[in-house]
Parts: structure tokens; sequence; C-alpha cells
């Protein structure tokens, strides 16, 4: 046989091989290619616009014509028809599944500009929520490793959700904590120094080489502390099955009979059954929600004093039955931690170990803050991201931003009070993430340079940085730590990256004294809400501590004083209605001045600040009125204490029945106002 033939036979054997492994492999590509979502739409669907046809006719020229669709929905959309340009954008992402941009202009859309064309806040929110999730659930699964998209989405978080240029910011932030309540139930509580984990801390961060500032360390502790609180919860949820098992719930609960645990999941998989068909609640964030407005209520003062139940809206009688039910009790342990942990992977598209890392990585992230959500996905985008080299350097350095940004939001207003069963929600500072920002700047040095050359005379990271620690020299000195706040003026001062070009600005800052340096723009900056609030939060504390505590009248007075004609100040400036269900955006706090004092109080007290018989003290010193107020708050706030042992250190102030009969009547006149306002909008309109 001639060698060309030789050849020949071997090459169509190869052939034949190749052809045969292609048509074994093929299914499975396709099948793969189906589940990770990386498919072009080859049908047009009921409803779609005439353009999906055209583009799937041409085939492989489909690039060019959705090039061509491009461009008109950004014509639609600078034109104000923004409808029509998020149904073409919509097209766009069928046609073009891995074009990044097109998901970012969509949900820019949804968020953006179809949002604010509504009148109420809860529109406001289901079109800013559609945003949220179509990048969260469609854009990012599909293109996984993209920084862009991420970004995209920890900016409508820290901006749109957590800033406060929109009208309806209370009302999202108030459903983001009502929603992570539900997912992850309530936060853990704040440490004292004196709980065993926190003493156990001491003597370990005592016999570490790299021991804090004295001035600083119990604080670090608590931080510490609240972290692992933290994460706990978080392995807890990570912890729970992904399927409802024999071996797994085996596992999960330590059982060691495999007929106990076997009549378990049957047990749970008829508590699920029972649950869709008598209950109308499936395996998602309602069942959650449910749950724990009953939770709350169950631990309520009032709740357990009066027995007050649910509206009508939320009620569910046969839920109740099944939650009382005594065969389903162990069934409830099983199933509440393996639905927490669907609703976070599946509904929510988050990794439980990216959020115990970022975690462990930032501090005490509480997942019912808007800023939270902004350093998982900015950190998340950088870390998937920085994989790629087609990423533009300049997009890297704004997820960079973002990241130090969300920080700087977390000390501004990271301390959330939110009450599951009337909504209130009001944020403070929090101090476990005083020096997340610095932490940040450290941790991103390498990258801030390729846009943040410190040979630079101007640099945005510089200026930040040194407004931030005024920041927080102010704060921890309107408190009255001036250990802490002389720490970070010191800091301030020795700080290497100022910038150059205001060199003559700086050295008067560094030449002032630590008031004076405490003291900067405050006047001029009263009206913006972070400054008014820390200015009152801290005064508010100062007095509790210094003047209450310490038994100093004139520090307590003084402050009381102070923190109250910033209330006052800041509420005859800011405090106008919008035309999102009359509600104004810029209303940061109460616009009662005692119902801020009595929510700073009952957070001085539970917060870890200060110890359980010094928190009994302030409670007995504070004036009946202050008492009264917060009284109710408190209750809510140790209703895993024993109620006795709550008698015991925080006495019930005299009067209270008059007291809540007379805040009843002052809250339904506000409602009726409020009515009045929004019925007369309505005319207007």
């Amino acid at each position: 046989m001639r060698k060309d033939r030789i050849i020949q036979l071997i090459a169509g054997l190869l052939l034949v091989a190749c052809l045969t492994g292609s048509v074994m492999v093929s299914p499975m590509i396709a099948a793969e290619a189906g589940r990770a979502q990386l498919t072009y739409t080859d049908t047009a669907q009921e409803g779609d616009p005439p353009e999906i046809a055209i583009a799937i006719a041409m085939g492989a020229f489909r690039g060019i014509f959705v090039n061509v669709l491009w461009i008109r929905a950004q014509n639609l959309k600078d034109e104000g028809r923004f409808h029509e340009s998020i149904e073409l954008a919509r097209a766009i992402t069928r046609l073009q599944p891995r074009f990044p941009r097109v998901w970012s202009f969509h949900a820019w859309n949804l968020a953006y500009n179809i949002s604010v064309s509504t009148d109420t806040a809860s529109e406001r929110w289901r079109w800013v929520k559609s945003g949220i999730d179509l990048l969260r659930l469609e854009g990012i699964p599909r293109n996984p490793n993209d920084m862009h998209l991420q970004r995209e989405l920890a900016w409508i978080f820290i901006h749109k959700v957590q800033g406060i240029s929109d009208d309806a910011n209370r009302y999202y932030k108030r459903q983001m904590a009502l929603d992570w309540t539900a997912i992850m139930g309530p936060p853990p509580p704040r440490p004292n120094l004196d709980d065993p984990d926190c003493v156990a801390l001491i003597e370990e961060l005592r016999n570490a080489d790299d021991t804090d500032a004295e001035a600083l360390f119990p604080r670090n502790v608590r931080k510490e502390a609240m972290t692992r609180r933290w994460l706990l919860l978080l392995r807890h949820i990570e912890s729970a099955p992904d399927t409802i098992d024999v071996e797994i719930v085996k596992r999960g609960l330590g059982l060691d009979d495999d007929e106990q645990a076997l009549a378990l999941v049957n047990t749970t998989n008829e508590l699920i059954e029972r649950l869709e068909t008598e209950a109308s609640l499936g395996l998602d964030i309602n069942l959650l929600r449910t749950f724990e407005y009953r939770r709350a209520l169950a631990t309520s003062w009032a709740g357990r004093t009066f027995g007050m139940e649910l509206s009508d809206s939320i009620s569910n009688p046969e839920f109740d039955a099944l939650l009382l039910d005594e065969q389903y009790s162990m069934a409830w342990q099983v199933l509440l931690p393996y639905v927490r942990k669907l609703v976070i992977t599946r509904d929510k598209n988050m990794e439980l170990g990216r959020m115990i890392r970022y975690t462990r990585k930032y501090g005490p992230l509480d997942w019912r803050h808007p800023a939270s959500h902004a350093v998982y996905w900015a950190t998340r985008g950088a870390e998937t991201g920085l994989t790629r080299k087609t990423d533009e350097t300049f997009d890297k350095t704004n997820v960079d931003r973002l990241i130090v940004q969300a920080l700087q939001e977390l000390f501004r207003w990271g301390d959330i009070y939110y009450d599951t069963l009337n909504g209130t929600y009001i944020s403070m500072n929090n101090l476990d993430f005083t020096d997340a920002y610095g932490d940040a700047l450290l941790d991103l040095e390498d990258r801030a340079t390729m846009f943040e050359d410190r040979n630079r005379t101007h640099r945005l990271y510089g200026m930040g940085y040194r407004n931030y620690l005024i920041d927080v020299v102010r704060v921890y000195y309107r408190m009255g730590d001036f250990a802490t706040a002389n720490y970070y003026f010191e800091l301030f001062k020795n700080y290497g990256g100022h910038n150059l070009s205001d060199e003559y600005y700086l050295q008067s800052l560094m030449s002032m004294t630590l008031r004076e340096f405490a003291q900067i723009d405050i006047q001029e900056q009263i009206t913006v809400p972070q400054y008014a609030f820390s200015e009152i939060t801290a005064s508010l504390r100062d007095a509790f501590i210094r003047g209450l505590l310490q038994g100093d009248s004139d520090v307590y007075q003084g402050q009381i004083d102070y923190a109250s004609e910033v209330h006052s100040l800041y509420m005859s400036k800011q405090n106008r209605s919008t035309m999102a269900d009359v509600e104004n955006r810029m209303e940061q706090m109460p616009a009662r001045y005692v119902d801020v004092a009595s929510i700073v109080l009952v957070n001085t007290l539970v917060s870890g600040i200060v110890g359980r018989e010094e928190s009994a003290l302030i409670w007995r010193r504070a004036p009946s009125s202050l008492r009264q107020a917060a009284y109710d708050d408190l209750r809510s706030a140790l209703a895993a204490v024993d109620p006795e042992e709550i008698e015991f250190w925080f006495p019930e102030p005299p009067d209270m029945e008059r007291y809540r009969q007379l805040r009843e009547q002052l809250d339904l006149s506000d409602n009726l106002l409020s009515d009045r306002k929004r019925n007369m909008s309505t005319q207007e309109q």
C-alpha cells in the first residue's frame, strides 16, 4: 500500500472519530451552555418587538443589527421615552446577553428614570428593586467576571438607596431593613465588655504583640466581638442543608439514628407541603417575613404585656397553627436555615462564603444596610474583574472608590435601629467602622496609585481621607472621648497622603488646638444630614455618659441644649415635604427631638459602650420624661432578657399608662395631618 493511501486512511479514521466524539459531547456542551446562560435567542416570543424576529433572521449579522438597536435605545432614552427604551433594551439583552453595557443601561432606566416618574414611594421602590434584580439575577450571572456591572449594582445601593437624593430614600432603607431582617433574622446583640466572649477576647488581645493604643482598646474589643457574632450567624446559615436530605440533616443536627433522621426529613417535607397548601407560602422571603413578624411580636413588650395581635394585612391563622404545632418543632429548625440559605443564594445571587470573608475583612457588616451590599458587590467586582486583562483601569479605580465610600457611610450611618412591627428606621454612627476607611486605602494602595499617584499635587483619595478624619475627630470630641479624638487628630497630622495643592490650609489645620479642629465647618455644614445627626447623637451620648453617669450636670445640660439646638436648626431648614408620599427625603431623623434623644439613650444603654451597672445608673438619673419616651423601645431591645431582670436594672418610669395614651393621641394627630397633606397634594396634581 502506498504511503499516500495510508495517510488518507489514518486521516479518514481520525475524521470519523472526531465526528463521533462531536456527536457524543454536543448535547453535554449545549446543556452546560444553557445552564450557564451562554446561548443566544433563536426564536421570537409573543409580544416581542419586530426587531427580535429581524435580528434572528439575520443570523451571523445580528451583531451589526444590535448596534443599530442600541443607538435607537439611546435616542429613545434621550427623548424621554423610557418605557419604549426599556422594551428595546430588554430585546437587546435577549439577543446579546453578554453585552454588559446594555444591562447597565437597562437597570439605570429602571432604577432612576422610570422610578422618579411615579408618584408613591412604594411604586418607586418597585422600579428601583427591578433595576437591582435585573443586574443581580440576570446581567451579572450572564457576565460573572464583568467589573462594570458589579460596580453599577454597588452604585445603585450606595447612591440611590443609601443616598438622600431621591425623595423616597427613607422608604427604600426601611424596605431593605425589612427584607434582610426577614432573610437573616434579628441582628446579633451588641456586646458589653463584661460579656463572656468579650472577657475572653480581652485576654486574647492583651497577650497579642500588636495591641492597640490604650484609648482604642475597648472599642476594638467590642468591634471584634461584634464581628464574631455576625460571623457566627452567617456560618449558621452557610451550614444549612442545600437539600433536605437524610444524610445532610443527620450530619447537620448531629443525629446518630438513621430512622430518626428519616422521620425528621419526612416531617419537614410534610410541613413544606402544608405551608404551601394551607398557608399559601412557598420557600421564599414571604415565608421568612411571615415568621419574623411573629417573632418580633412575641418578643416585643406590647406583645408580651397586652397580647397585641398582627394586623389583618399580615395575619395568617394557618401559618400560626403550623408554627405552634409541636410535631413540627424540630422541622422548623431544619426548614428556616434552609430557606434563609436558599433566598440568599438563589433570590439574591450572593455567596455566603464571600459574605463571611468580607465581614472578616471589613468588620461587622450589617446586611440590613445598603452600604454593606455596596461593599459586597464592589469588592466582588474588583476580585473577579481583576482576572480579566481587558478591564479598563478607570473601572478598577471607580470600584475602589465605591468601596471606601461605602465604608465611610457605614461609619456615619451604620448602626441601625429598626422595628419590624412599626417600620421605625434610625441609623447612627457605627464606631466599629472608624478605621475601615484608612485600612481600605492601605489595602487598595497599589491599584489606587494608577490614578492617584502620590506625586500629584491633588488626589481625590487624599482629600477624601482628610475630610473623613475631620469627621472622626469631631464625632469623638463631641462624645467627650477626648483621648480617642486626639489620637485621630495626631493621625491626621502625620498622614503622608495629604494633597500638596492646599498646603497653606493644611498648615492652618495642623496649627489648631483639638477643640478648634473639632469645630471646623460645623455651622456651615449643619444642614447636611450626616453632620447634623452625628453632632446630635454624639452630643447626646456625651450627655448620658459624662453628664449622667459621671454626675456632671453642667456637661449634661450643655450637651442636651446643644443637641436640641442643632435638631431644631436642621428641621427648620430641611423638614420639607416631597412628592413621594409627602415624605421628606432629608428627614434622616425623627421630627420630634424627644424621639431622637430616646433612641440614642436606648442605643447607649444596650450598645456595650458602658457596662450593665453603668447603664442602670444612667437610666435612673435620666429625666422621667426621657425614660417614658425610651422605655418601650428599651424593653424591645432587651427582648431576650428575662423581664424580671429588666425590671431590676431598668425599672418602669412612673405614669407610663398616661404617657402611652397621650403619645397615641399625638401619633394619631400626626397621621391625620399627613393624610390631609397627601390628599391636598393629590388634588393639586
